[in-house]
Parts: C-alpha cells; structure tokens; sequence
C-alpha cells in the first residue's frame, strides 16, 4: 500500500517516501504498461534509476530523524532527552555525509541541520542536560 504523507508529522514522509520504495518495481510496471494514464514526465521519473538511488539516500538520511522523533514525542522525554537526541543526530548527519553523493544535496542537508542545532546553543538548555541525573551517574 503507498502511504501518503500528512501536513503535522515529519515521520509520516519518511513513511511515504519508503512505501514509493518498496513499490518500485509496481510503479514502473505501470509506468510501461499504463502510459496513456499518467503523463510523459511521470513515467520518466519512475523508469529513472537515479531517482530511486536519491529517493533511497533521502530515505536513509531521515531514519535517525524519525527515531529521534519518535523518541521525543513519548511522555516521559526530557530536555536533556532532547539534548542527547540532538547529538546523536549530529553524529548520524556527520556519518551520512561520506553516503550522499550529490555535493549540493550533501551541503544543504549539513547546512539545515547546523541552522537548527543553533537552537540548541542556549544556556537553559545546556544547563538541562547538565543537571540531568543520567549525565550525573545518579
């Protein structure tokens, strides 16, 4: 079944983008055999091995978001949760980066992801993962 993705959760076009993956070989069975159906373009689109190689590298690239998202989201996660997630992710990004091929791709994912990881260069929030009693030994 292709999933669909929805406005309000990020993780759900993670979903989405690994369904059109696993549809591969459907999607361009009726990309042959239904051209009237869908336009010129489309059917290019899905007969391109290099799409699916990039829509596999996106994919790869959101999985440490969609755990660090799930996890966030339980009710009992913390800021100093949330710290710690931030750097697993960094750590995930910096391990991607010699996986994504396309320089530009590669600059712009570590670029939003520094612009985001400003927000975490508050005293308050460094303070919360300090103070945390995992970080303590407690």
């Amino acid at each position: 079944m292709l999933v669909t993705s929805n406005k309000t959760r990020f993780t759900s076009v993670h979903a989405m983008l690994e369904s059109v993956l696993r549809l591969k070989d459907v999607m361009i069975e009726i990309a042959g055999q239904h051209k009237k159906l869908l336009s010129a373009a489309v059917c290019a689109i899905l007969v391109d091995d290099m799409f699916f190689f990039g829509l596999k590298q996106i994919c790869q690239l959101l999985v440490p978001f969609t755990l660090v998202i799930q996890a966030v989201q339980s009710d009992d996660a913390t800021l100093a949760d949330v710290m710690s997630y931030w750097y697993f992710l960094a750590r995930s990004v910096d391990a991607l980066k010699a996986y994504l091929t396309d320089p530009d791709f590669k600059a712009h994912c570590v670029s939003a992801f520094n612009w985001r990881v400003k927000d975490m260069h508050n005293p308050l929030a460094q303070l919360a993962l300090f103070l945390h009693p995992w970080y303590r030994g407690v």
